[in-house]
């Protein structure tokens, strides 16, 4: 890679580094981003970014007078990018950052080429760097230089994976109270999407469903028209291939698959950071979407403008297979949720309309839904490569990640002091306490005292830490051994810090009903001396019950009895040795103050207790 000249005021800081890879998505194509300058404007294009082949990048409409064009490679962009005008390139912008070059002679030459080899490495797979063509040309203008546009490329393999857009976290409002809008799509409530993704650019066309496959269903046939007349179970079993596929080979992120998406997602993703009924706004034409076609058929996929994604058809086209179930009611939650997933129903939805419908049913909150079995010519889909969506077992509600301040100034010395600690994954926790029926379900056999009529649903007690990790044990054996456990996922006890998070949710006083508690809104002071049904008082906003009395729940860390607090912020922590394992949250013969969200207690991971139950939670592997 030759050294980089730099003349008068050009902006070195593109010269520090050579070519470093960022780590990305799986397949994309070579992205063009901002724009060049000069008259006309220098601009930079980029062949497809192939393992084992050559990328070659292009420079166009270089001015006869340049003495040297530069292409450079880097590990960072800027966007919108840095206006070098006040450099004395009016019009000009640095798109990328910390770059080192290949350097060429141009001699007059208005295009120049430069190709760089990528090795057939999979560790090159999903990597993502980013490239700015500069030109040196005297008296041009002050700085002496002008730039092109800049260009985002992503190593890829597979021809049979499409074109895929990477997709940020983020909170949206899902829905809508438009006139036109179906009760199905009320209330309009937030939902929070708390990891990155990819998603298909395009609906799966015909060529990359019969790549995979080997059949090709649809009724209008066109390699690069979406593949329809699937079913969503082909529509799961083409994922499974292409997931089974591209991991043998590296390709796919640990802990995560080729699905399709959750209609959150979906909508996530139409909406693009839009709150219309379309993503290109308040209303929509057949000039923008293939809706209303007269010929009554499908287009070439991206046929149309991409929505602010990059994402082309998530209006019309086809229907788009979603994950979800839907059981026909009007199943939206008011309050905030995260990554929602509809486990129950007869159908299955489907989202955006196609090309035989009005623009009102083609909205960004349209909900449609079909028979899993179905196969129509105009239901299609599209497919993300997302964190691993399973079905727990029942009754488990997810958790996102985030941080409190865990502990209390009112509390005991061991409580102390207060620290911040981050939860650095979402994870599922139990709505209730196990209970004796679920422990029969997996173990067996029912250990606890209070038993009799209606006692199923109560608390299974007198377990053990031990008894209580080997029930995790066995439920994680089964629940994978059924495909239903995320990879790198367990169910276990909750660590110290998982439990008071759940506890507190979102709350800072001594419980999470407030500054006190009492036997009408928790299981306390139970003046008949027994445990109640799971579930028999209201739940935290986190949508949990009895974190407060009923039964004390084992935890997963030990514990000395000391004051081992860290004075300091903190992520994920877990205290690995102790004579005790920490258990927390009271017990039905408990007074208030033993039952706040910050109280700890320890006692013998061999004790048993008709005060001691437990709650799992299906959380990241803290142990083999």
């Amino acid at each position: 890679m030759a050294k980089m000249i730099c003349r008068h005021f050009f902006p070195c800081v593109f010269a520090i580094a050579c070519a470093v890879f960022l780590m990305a998505s799986v397949r994309t194509q070579s992205i063009s981003y901002g724009t060049g300058c000069g008259s006309p404007n220098l601009t930079l294009s980029a062949s497809s970014p192939r393992l084992g082949s050559l990328l070659t990048f292009t420079t166009r409409n270089v001015p006869s007078a340049s003495v040297i064009s530069v292409n450079l490679l880097t590990f960072g962009q800027v966007s919108p990018g840095i206006d070098l005008g006040s450099l004395g390139a009016p019009g000009c912008f640095q798109l990328v950052i910390s770059a080192g070059a290949y350097t060429t002679l141009l001699l007059g030459n208005p295009t120049d080429t430069n190709s760089l080899l990528i090795p057939p490495y999979s560790s090159y797979l999903g990597k993502t760097f980013y490239s700015q063509s500069v030109s040196l040309v005297p008296f041009y203008n002050a700085l002496e230089a002008i730039t092109s546009n800049g260009v985002a490329s992503t190593i890829y393999n597979s021809a049979a994976v499409p074109l895929m857009v990477q997709i940020p976290s983020g909170s949206f409002m899902m829905g809508s109270t438009n006139s036109t809008a179906l009760p199905a799509e009320a209330p309009v409530h937030q939902v929070a999407i708390t990891q990155n993704f990819w998603i298909g650019k395009y609906e799966v066309t015909q060529a990359e469903y019969q790549a995979v496959t080997g059949v090709n269903p649809s009724g209008f046939l066109g390699a690069n028209r979406p593949v329809e007349q699937v079913s969503w179970t082909q529509a799961m079993s083409y994922c499974a291939d292409l997931t089974t596929s591209e991991r043998s080979v590296g390709q796919v992120p640990a802990g995560y698959r080729y699905r399709l998406p959750t209609e959150a997602e979906w909508e996530y993703c139409c909406r693009a950071g839009t709150t219309t009924e379309w993503s290109a706004g308040t209303n929509l034409t057949n000039s923008q979407a293939n809706i209303n076609n007269l010929f009554s058929q499908t287009r070439v996929v991206g046929s149309y403008a991409p929505n602010a994604f990059g994402l082309c058809d998530m209006h019309g086209n086809v229907w788009e297979l979603c994950l979800d179930w839907y059981n026909r009611t009007n199943n939206y939650p008011s309050a905030p949720v995260s990554d929602p997933y509809v486990t129950n129903g007869l159908e299955r939805i489907s989202r955006g309309g196609s090309y035989q419908y009005a623009a009102n049913d083609c909205r960004s909150a349209i909900r449609g839904y079909t028979s899993p079995s179905n196969a129509l010519n105009y239901v299609g889909f599209r497919i993300v490569l997302a964190p691993e969506v399973t079905r727990p077992v029942a009754n488990m509600v997810p958790i996102p990640a985030g941080s409190f301040a865990m502990g209390s100034a009112l509390g005991s010395a061991n409580e102390q002091p207060v620290h911040q600690v981050t939860i650095t994954q979402p994870f599922w926790a139990a709505k209730y306490e196990v209970t004796q029926a679920e422990y029969v379900a997996v173990m067996g056999g029912n250990p606890s005292h209070f038993q009799g009529a209606g006692s199923a649903s109560r608390p299974v007690e007198q377990v053990t830490w031990t008894n209580a990790m080997t029930y995790c044990a066995a439920l994680t054996t089964a629940e994978r051994t059924a495909l239903r456990v995320p990879t790198g996922y367990q169910y276990r006890l909750a660590t110290e810090a998982e439990w008071e998070y759940c506890c507190r949710a979102g709350t800072t006083t001594e419980y999470n009903t407030g500054t006190s508690i009492s036997a009408l809104v928790a299981n306390i002071n139970n003046p008949s001396g027994q445990t109640t049904a799971v579930g028999s008082y209201a739940a935290n906003s986190f949508g949990l019950y009895d974190t407060h009395g009923n039964v004390l729940e084992w935890c997963l860390d030990w514990f000395d009895l000391t004051n081992n607090y860290p004075g300091f912020a903190v992520s994920d922590p877990y205290v690995s040795n102790g004579p005790y394992r920490v258990c927390r949250g009271g017990s039905w013969n408990s007074i208030a103050s033993v039952c706040r969200s910050a109280t700890r207690n320890g006692t013998s991971p061999g004790s048993a207790s008709d005060s001691i139950g437990f709650r799992i939670v299906l959380a990241p592997i803290l142990f083999p």
